[in-house]
């Protein structure tokens, strides 16, 4: 698998969802470690997984609890786990 299809922030957030180390963490805790605005995290999580490298959860809109599209969760996939441990051992 290459990862010629993974950005820099792609990869950002691929790793803060690995490293918050919950199967499905909340939308609110990734969006804190990554520096984008909601509606830029929820469009680059639903190209994450449409790709293939994470499961989003989503439901009905919930101020400071999910993104403006409903997405609350999202958890690393197995190819998505792939890339986040290849991205670490190239550091």
């Amino acid at each position: 698998m290459l990862m010629t299809d993974i950005d820099d922030i792609d990869l950002k957030i691929l790793g803060a969802i690995s490293d918050l180390k919950v199967s499905y963490p909340n939308a609110d805790k990734i969006k804190k470690t990554i520096n984008l605005t909601p509606d830029d995290l929820e469009a680059r999580l639903g190209v994450l997984e449409a790709k293939g490298y994470i499961k989003t959860l989503k439901g009905t809109f919930v101020p400071k609890v999910s993104l403006p599209k409903g997405i609350y969760a999202a958890g690393l996939t197995d190819s998505g786990n792939l890339i986040v441990i290849k991205s670490k051992s190239l550091q």
